[in-house]
């Protein structure tokens, strides 16, 4: 028996790592992720977004000033500014400059700026330029109204400046990690998506794969040979061990982003793809997919077609669209009751148990109860699917009606 399955696990892992799907998916697809993440970022460094902006300063004490912060930040050295004369307070002259080139954007800084809150910004495209010199003019309004409250803004500023706070996560044991917010929702945000479309679509191949083999007639030739049981634990394990290849190629792809990435991407240093987090992250992925995929093969023995499985997708994916959606509550809300109660549920487990361990790791008999309940559902769908594939596999015409698929299942 065992030497069967594992023949059929070789087969469905050789055909699908075959397919131009696969190496698309895997190799392809990752990559081209990679160049769109960094092409931006390296443009930036390199000084591909340089803004030329004409600079109307109706104080006459603001534009050196602002010219320096400009040129000693690293977010705003791209800016070039230019000082211009009153003729540009007509909106006709600046806005005919920024349509002709001669500027890419205008900054009006009124005299009254020390009174009220407002300059005027005009550019071609907006982007994060507008937030950028923002942040720059407020800091130099803000150094000339304490001077001229006749505070010292060298002596202000230390006193007024960031406190940075340090976080720890304590675990179970009592042992302290270093922790952000940022790290933990990036990580949780990537990894969820990461389950949500693997398992759904390993869990679609395997109904597509079935489908294609009742309609080709194949699967009798293999019945010849194996039990309809057997044909089915080949083809969930060989289809399994292909979306753990992929995931063994995406975390090397993952971890060369995150180590060697450009310094215009320090939100992707925090990631957080160590040992253990990937190692959960693996068990779970097993766990959704064997759940998911069992249902699957057996709604897959029951059509005839694309077509007919088409219409029974949405119902099939709905579990796992809860999950991806309650999973955003647990990220913010991880100790609430409804979370930990739901993180046990089948096909929510998962995905929620996983979530609730990169954010708010819970004991370890939690975890250990949510596999064991995956696995009793893994158990119960592949004993129901069993049951249902074995005379579904062969059945053709017209598809059976839920009815009948219940007498597929109590028949010995």
């Amino acid at each position: 028996m065992i030497q069967r399955i594992l023949q059929v696990v070789w087969r469905e892992y050789r055909v699908q790592t075959r397919t131009k799907g696969f190496v698309i998916g895997t190799i392809v697809a990752p990559l081209f992720l990679v160049v769109v993440m960094f092409l931006p970022a390296l443009l930036i460094e390199k000084g591909a977004n340089e803004t030329r902006c004409a600079v109307l300063d109706e104080t006459g004490v603001l534009f050196d000033d602002l010219v320096e912060a400009t040129a000693g930040s690293e977010r705003t050295s791209s800016f070039t500014l230019v000082a211009v004369d009153s003729e540009f307070a007509d909106e006709e002259r600046f806005m005919g400059a920024i349509r002709a080139g001669e500027y890419d954007a205008f900054l009006r800084i009124p005299a009254d700026i020390f009174e009220s809150s407002g300059a005027t910004y005009y550019a071609r495209g907006m982007g994060v330029s507008a937030e950028r010199i923002d942040n720059v003019l407020t800091s130099v309004v803000t150094q000339h109204r304490l001077t001229g409250a006749g505070l010292d803004p060298a002596r202000i500023g230390p006193l007024t400046r960031w406190v940075s706070v340090e976080r720890f996560q304590v675990s179970e044991k009592g042992e302290a990690e270093k922790k952000s917010w940022d790290a933990v929702f990036i990580t949780a945000f990537v990894f969820i998506m990461m389950l949500y479309i693997t398992i759904l679509s390993y869990g679609g191949t395997i109904m597509t794969s079935t489908i294609e083999e009742k309609g080709s007639r194949v699967v009798e030739v293999l019945l010849a040979k194996l039990k309809p049981f057997d044909l089915l634990t080949g083809k969930l394990v060989g289809t399994g061990l292909v979306g753990f290849t992929q995931y063994l190629v995406w975390v090397a792809v993952g971890i060369a982003v995150v180590k060697i990435g450009p310094s215009r991407m320090e939100f992707m240093q925090n990631v957080d793809i160590s040992g253990t987090v990937f190692a959960w992250f693996l068990l779970f992925f097993l766990l959704g997919y064997f759940s998911m995929a069992s249902i699957y093969a057996a709604v897959g023995s029951t059509c005839n077609s694309p077509q007919e499985a088409q219409q029974l997708q949405f119902p099939l994916i709905m579990p796992m669209l809860a999950a991806l959606m309650l999973s955003y509550l647990i990220i913010f809300h991880p100790t609430q009751p409804w979370g930990v109660a739901l993180s046990f549920v089948p096909f929510l487990s998962p995905v929620l148990m996983f979530v609730r361990i990169v954010v708010q790791t819970p004991p370890l008999w939690q975890i250990l109860l949510a596999v064991a309940i995956n696995l009793l559902t893994i158990w119960g769908g592949m004993w129901l699917a069993s049951r249902i594939y074995r005379v579904g596999i062969l059945m053709y015409g017209k598809r059976p009606s839920f009815r009948e698929t219940l007498r597929w299942v109590r028949a010995s």
